[in-house]
């Protein structure tokens, strides 16, 4: 197969890659999500069970397939969650990889389909991205089914590397557009989301005391956002521009992880760098590996998987679908899609969200003022989830920062979660059990620098303990 960096040839799209870009990506997205799994594995009953704040029954807006609807147990998701950490460790090691690729898209889609309502935009980016994995090669490299090969595999179909490359710079350039339309030019943004305590790490919080340096940072994140697309896909000076890409692949997504804690996203996202890396940095890289002694020579004779015959006919229908999913963020306000192929979208929820931290979001911390059936007063979010009621910056990323920020959605769940809320505090606190408590979220409104905000009490929910 004929090969291309050139997004102009016909032969970018339709010739070969070398695998390794791939297989390195398959490795970071892989131990990005054990990562995350294991940061979930704590809160499966609260989240994903009917004993906790979304129980079988209530209603759920968007995609409702998940296979947590199978269960509806601690234990039983406890046993979903075991599939989906096998199925991530095969598709990190690289094992039967192109089916491990679509159970670990079906388990991650599961998590999120579950509840929405502790996902946002980086858990949508991560179902996109494997979803698209499924048409691109990434075992014929560094992992078992690589190595279980009589041959090296040197060149692989260019198609679906091509999608994942495509689908990071539009979540950029995606990125970019909402956040000028959104006033980034004008705003402090930066500073605005340095003001979020259950999403800023500690390095974020000194960065908020700086409000010139957050401007700074506001109008350098957007300007990169903005040029990343256009150092994937230029034509001319193709190594320096791949350079830049990996630069500024590296700088979004490092500043990001240093100052705030956002879950998957800024893992997957790194990990996504690797799909623009050339090969002759990769060889310069194992050259060096191999002349320490870590990695011998791989005197296997080389070989290309060529295109099935079948080919055209995939990445035809892939690029229909490709169009599709980014259809009702571009296109839906002019022309909205048909009814079959809406659900058809719907149904594979693979549209990528664009808009994280793109407005000033108030910082909030839940607090329970609540009664104990001996009538001493008691604090109750503390105590059942002290993850949302956390006013400080941290290291550790937890979901219920997710929770806390989505509460305003409609259709939140606040009966079923004031429930839990209930058994949760009764089981960690022995004594005298809970008889009701008020659900408030002490709003701290996103404020310019040199005004001092006024928290705002706002009740959320009042329970009735039942006994």
């Amino acid at each position: 197969m004929a090969r291309s960096e050139n997004p102009l040839e016909a032969e970018y799209w339709t010739g070969g890659v070398d695998p390794r870009p791939l297989a390195l990506f398959r490795i970071g997205v892989g131990l990005s999500l054990l990562h995350d799994l294991v940061n979930l594995a704590g809160d499966v009953r609260p989240f994903l069970t009917d004993e906790g704040m979304l129980p079988h029954g209530v209603a759920r807006t968007g995609t409702t397939w998940s296979l947590f609807d199978l269960v509806s147990t601690p234990a039983g998701a406890s046993v979903v969650l075991a599939f989906g950490a096998a199925a991530l460790v095969a598709f990190t090691i690289g094992w039967h990889t192109r089916l491990a690729t679509l159970a670990a898209w079906v388990f991650v889609s599961s998590v999120e389909h579950r509840n929405h309502f502790m996902a946002d935009g980086g858990d949508a980016i991560t179902k996109a991205m494997l979803f698209w994995a499924l048409f691109a090669d990434l075992g014929a490299a560094y992992g078992v089914d690589a190595r279980r090969r009589a041959t090296r595999v040197v060149e692989v179909p260019a198609f679906g590397a091509r999608l994942l490359q495509l689908q990071v710079a539009l979540l950029y350039s995606g990125a970019a557009r909402v956040k000028m339309r959104f006033g980034w030019l004008k705003d402090n943004a930066v500073y605005y989301a340095m003001q979020i305590h259950g999403f800023t790490r500690p390095p974020g919080a000194l960065l908020g005391r700086f409000p010139a340096l957050c401007r700074v940072g506001t109008l350098a994140t957007l300007a990169m956002e903005a040029v990343f697309p256009f150092t994937v896909f230029s034509p001319w000076a193709i190594r320096a521009c791949r350079i830049a890409t990996v630069a500024l692949g590296l700088a979004i997504q490092l500043l990001i992880l240093v100052t705030m804690r956002v879950g998957v996203f800024t893992e997957v996202m790194l990990s996504c760098v690797a799909l623009f890396l050339l090969p002759e940095w990769i060889d310069a890289v194992e050259a060096k590996v191999r002349a320490r002694g870590w990695l011998a020579e791989d005197a296997r004779p080389a070989s290309v998987v060529s295109h099935p015959r079948w080919a055209k006919a995939v990445y035809a229908a892939m690029g229909v679908q490709f169009v599709l999913a980014l259809w009702g963020d571009a296109f839906s306000r002019w022309v909205p899609l048909p009814a079959p192929l809406a659900a058809e979208v719907q149904l594979l929820d693979v549209q990528a969200s664009y808009n994280m931290f793109s407005t000033a979001v108030d910082d909030s911390r839940w607090r329970g003022d609540g009664v104990l059936e001996d009538g001493t007063p008691v604090e109750v979010v503390s105590v059942a989830a002290p993850e949302a009621a956390s006013d400080a910056p941290g290291w550790v990323f937890s979901r219920w920062s997710k929770i806390v920020l989505n509460e305003h959605q409609r259709g939140f769940p606040f009966g079923p979660l004031g429930a839990y809320f209930c058994r949760t505090f009764d089981e960690r606190r022995p004594g005298s059990p809970l008889r009701s408590f008020t659900l408030v979220d002490d709003v701290t409104p996103a404020h310019a620098p040199g005004v001092t905000p006024t928290v705002r009490p706002a009740v959320l929910w009042k329970e009735t303990c039942p006994r």
